[in-house]
């Protein structure tokens, strides 16, 4: 094997091995909030413990668990998520500002509506308008023969 097979290869290892550490740590912190509903079960019902006390003790357990975990997954970056970030530089620019306007309209428009009618169980349905809005968007993209990257 040449040097820079070899090298490669061990390229390869380390990213395997913070691949696998990353997948231990997220199954970590999913599991520490599994023991945090357990605790509060505990705390609750074995322990008799206040109620201020109980949601304190939930809320210190998830904390530990969301700060793992988004220390995880901000520090320790797969090869997906820099390819991610290279489509994201080749996306279109003017496709790029067409779905922000149209994501911040419909973000307007879901809670106007929402805090006017009251109606927050069914007004989710604007998101879904949303979704095909851009696939609608997407498509003239594509008729025209622009590239969008997705």
């Amino acid at each position: 094997m040449s040097e820079k097979e070899n090298e490669n290869l061990k390229n390869d290892e380390r990213e395997n091995k913070a691949d696998v550490t990353k997948a231990v740590l997220i199954c970590v912190s999913i599991f520490i909030y599994f023991l945090a509903i357990i605790a509060t079960i505990l705390a609750d019902e074995v322990f008799k413990l206040g109620d201020a006390l109980v949601a304190t003790t939930f809320l210190s357990i998830t904390a530990v668990a969301t700060v793992l975990l988004i220390f995880t997954l901000l520090t320790r970056k797969s090869k997906k998520s820099s390819d991610s970030e290279e489509k994201e530089k080749t996306t279109n620019p003017i496709a790029k500002s067409i779905f922000s306007i149209l994501g911040l309209i419909t973000t307007c428009v879901y809670l106007l509506v929402s805090f006017l009618t009251g109606a927050w169980h069914i007004t989710w349905i604007i998101w879904i308008v949303y979704a095909i809005c851009v696939e609608i968007v997407k498509l003239i993209f594509r008729l025209k023969g622009v590239e969008i990257d997705e």
